[in-house]
């Protein structure tokens, strides 16, 4: 039951934190700061007792103090205001005061009755115990059949979510919604009038196809989770972009994303098989968490405009174009980093790709990088410095000396290594076909090796498995 107010403490929190600089709400301050003490100390009520009668009403209060803040929230976002300073009416905060002073009031009482109920309750169960005992001894000793009434009907509806039987559009409530795109949705307009305060709609199924669902764009303003990952568009639906409210997208689309991602500001987890027009419009959505997409190209940093992104913990693929010279503001801006890909594929000239200062990088993919690390001097390559806290290293496509077993021995966490389609490079000034690592260079932590079409001469690698020793030598691919 308490889960019912999270949301709403969650959104006042984030209101009233001194360090946001989005909303200046000074005017209602008191107000707001009164209405989240009122919500967080109902939830505790809640929490201590096993009250349900009042379930359905704190469902209604707190879903209605979150419609009337975010409804004010959207409709200044999408007015074009620069200004963030803006005032929510005062009648509507006072309702949902009172509104919630009388659901705690209902609570208290409600917990008043359950206290002294407990001890009647345990003084007769005793009796209702030895009741049945002696019920138990009349019973016939013959088996019988035990019949559980009264859940036919959810039984039913179990039976059609789990078959195709059930209705290709679903509520399990007005605010989350879903619908099957395999049908069609010539149906689906039928119930929008009752969609304004949805806030998550998800497509299920499989379809090819790139018709819109206008039950999800035109009625849902609210809207915080949009799910079309299996509608696969040719044109990226710029109706999108009305969901100023949105924290979560999934989409499938065969053309890049067009200017007008960055009205998103709510924006925290992007998923999909996307490009973009303009990548530098995604370092203006401070909220970012997860940004698991196609590819994110990377142009010269004047034109990137790098703000930092503090959130940000997850970005799936990012590649320097031929224009951009350094990889450096881009890596400057994710401080907090945990799963990184990078793809160096596209440089034209030596880069250094320095990951050092990227603390919380567990995860890391390096796609087509020339020699890792490079020697002095040279001019087609590029070099990586690792961080130490590095779990998981993918290399794929790589050009990579013998030195590299060295560095990555070094990574004293390293736990997953794969390495995929490399080559190994002899060094000019050596002749030995064999590369062994240095005495005490061991991968102490490592628990997973994996190796796949690597075009190489010969190696020995060691590392610790399972507390044991293990040498292992790595044969050379034929080319050809």
């Amino acid at each position: 039951m308490a889960y019912n107010l999270q949301t709403l403490i969650t959104i006042l929190e984030g209101i009233l934190d001194p360090d946001q600089p989005r909303w200046v709400v000074d005017e209602n301050n008191p107000q707001l700061r009164s209405l989240l003490d009122k919500a967080t100390s109902l939830q505790q009520l809640v929490d201590k007792s096993s009250l349900t009668k009042i379930d359905s009403q704190i469902r209604q209060v707190a879903h209605q103090a979150h419609d009337i803040i975010e409804s004010h929230m959207v409709n200044h976002m999408l007015s074009g205001s620069n200004c963030v300073r803006f005032t929510f009416s005062t009648p509507d905060l006072q309702q949902v005061t009172r509104d919630l002073d009388s659901v705690i009031e209902q609570v208290k009482k409600l917990v008043e009755m359950e206290d002294k109920k407990m001890l009647q309750e345990l003084d007769s169960a005793t009796e209702q115990v030895k009741l049945v005992e002696v019920e138990d001894k009349k019973m016939p000793s013959s088996s019988s059949s035990s019949v559980v009434v009264g859940i036919d009907a959810d039984l039913m509806q179990l039976k059609d979510r789990l078959t195709d039987n059930g209705p290709e559009l679903t509520f399990s409530n007005p605010r989350r919604v879903s619908f099957d795109i395999s049908n069609s949705m010539d149906n689906v307009n039928v119930l929008t009038e009752s969609m304004a305060l949805t806030r998550s709609v998800i497509g299920i199924g499989d379809s090819q196809r790139d018709e819109i669902p206008p039950v999800a764009f035109f009625s849902s303003r609210l809207l915080t989770v949009l799910d079309l990952m299996y509608i696969n568009f040719e044109e990226f639906p710029t109706e999108i972009f009305e969901f100023v409210n949105l924290r979560f997208l999934s989409i499938w689309c065969r053309s890049r994303i067009p200017r007008g991602i960055s009205r998103l500001q709510n924006l925290q987890t992007l998923i999909g098989y996307v490009w973009f027009d303009v990548s530098s419009e995604l370092w203006q959505l401070s909220e970012l968490r997860n940004l698991n997409v196609r590819e994110i190209q990377l142009l010269k940093d004047k034109e990137m405009n790098y703000c930092v992104l503090k959130k940000l913990q997850i970005i799936s693929v990012t590649t320097l174009t031929r224009e951009a010279e350094t990889w450096d503001g881009f890596l400057k801006s994710i401080p907090n980093i945990k799963k990184l890909g990078i793809d160096d594929g596209y440089s034209r000239r030596s880069t250094a790709i320095d990951l050092s200062h990227l603390l919380e990088l567990e995860i890391l993919r390096c796609n087509y990088i020339r020699i890792i690390p490079f020697a002095d001097g040279s001019d087609d390559c590029s070099k990586v410095t690792f961080p130490c806290n590095i779990r998981k290293l993918v290399l794929c496509g790589c050009e990579i000396n013998s030195r590299v077993l060295g560095t990555l021995c070094e990574l004293r966490k390293l736990e997953v290594l794969k390495i995929s389609a490399c080559s190994f490079k002899r060094e000019e000034e050596t002749s030995d076909e064999e590369w062994e690592v240095a005495e005490g260079d061991e991968f102490p932590s490592l628990q997973f090796l994996y190796l796949e079409f690597l075009i190489l001469l010969f190696a020995v690698m060691r590392y610790e498995l399972l507390g044991q020793m293990v040498e292992m030598i790595v044969f050379p691919l034929e080319e050809g």
